[in-house]
């Protein structure tokens, strides 16, 4: 045998070919790259550090359920199909949205990115909210229990507010030019300034024995609460009898008495002696609607009266007058 082929035979013999027995096998040794020339087939538990997997469409597939831990790096962005995490945290900025000022919901089945939530209950008493547009942040009545006034926003220039009880509020439209606001049974009101009204009597005899009206000696008053004076300047004379004449305030839009107004004149006997005075009357009288008030006058019967007169001339002794009270 020649030489050349002999030591041909004795190297083959002393290294042969990994493949040369088995065309699939394939060693891996520590510190060394090994290329497989089929595939390869790991029975047991596989303890690497640093293994690296390389090639074009180099995969590496797994059964049962796989832990990667420690931290981990991706050169490119990986791409996971119902991954969860059970545990630890992912930063807001790890999370990649699809439109600015969105934010991401549960829809019930996936999550989805949105800027109109609906259905979300925010509770708590850290929820602070800015940049509210004013026509849109609230509609409807807001009770006054949330800080509104439960009244529908129907004003006019200058109406007012005011509390009715501890959670009601209601309005006050706006006076006429000179009222001020006053007080009537515990709620404001519009008032109007003081004001007199006043009206002198004329001279008559009376001629019935029934309450008969004061010619001129009346006042008109609008509602309001009022002091009213009167001056009644009475003359009788009595031939048999004792007789007198009377005085009163009387409201003759409501067909009422002033209450506590009447007061006894000038009083008569039988002696035939005239008799005079100026009987005073001062009360306080309410008034609800426009009212006309006037002085009336009575002699009554059971005397035989020669005189029974309301006298008045041009100082006023039978007058009235009406001052409004603030």
């Amino acid at each position: 045998m020649p030489r050349v082929l002999l030591g041909l035979v004795i190297a083959l013999a002393l290294c042969p070919p990994a493949f040369a027995a088995d065309p699939v096998a394939c060693r891996l040794s520590g510190g060394a790259t090994t290329t497989c020339p089929g595939n390869a087939t790991l029975n047991g538990t596989l303890t690497a550090g640093g293994l690296a997997v390389t090639g074009a469409g180099a995969v590496v597939a797994t059964g049962g359920t796989q832990t990667i831990t420690g931290a981990k790096t991706f050169s490119v962005a990986p791409t996971m199909s119902g991954a969860n995490v059970s545990s630890g945290t992912v930063p807001p900025s790890s999370i990649q949205g699809n439109a600015s000022g969105r934010v991401l919901v549960d829809t019930g089945t996936t999550g989805a990115f949105t800027n109109t939530p609906v259905g979300l209950t925010l509770s708590g008493a850290s929820n602070t909210f800015t940049n509210l547009p004013a026509a849109t942040a609230l509609s409807g009545q807001v009770p006054v229990a949330n800080g509104g006034t439960g009244l529908a926003a129907v004003f006019s220039a200058g109406d007012l507010l005011y509390a009715t009880g501890a959670s009601t509020l209601a309005r006050l439209g706006i006076g006429t030019t000179g009222q001020y606001l006053g007080v009537s049974s515990g709620l404001p009101a519009w008032r109007s300034p003081v004001t007199a009204s006043a009206s002198a009597g004329t001279s008559q005899t009376l001629t019935t024995n029934l309450w008969t009206a004061i010619t001129g000696a009346s006042v008109s008053l609008s509602p309001g609460l009022y002091e009213c004076t009167a001056n009644v300047r009475t003359a009788v004379q009595c031939t048999a009898g004792t007789g007198f004449i009377s005085v009163k305030l009387y409201d003759v839009t409501a067909a009422a008495n002033i209450p506590n107004s009447e007061r006894l004149g000038t009083v008569c006997s039988t002696t035939g002696t005239a008799y005079s005075a100026t009987t005073p009357i001062s009360e306080l009288v309410n008034i609800n609607t426009t009212s006309t008030i006037q002085i009336y006058a009575i002699s009554p019967a059971g005397a035989t009266y020669s005189a029974r007169d309301i006298y008045s001339d041009s100082d006023g002794r039978t007058r009235i007058v009406c001052v409004s009270k603030p």
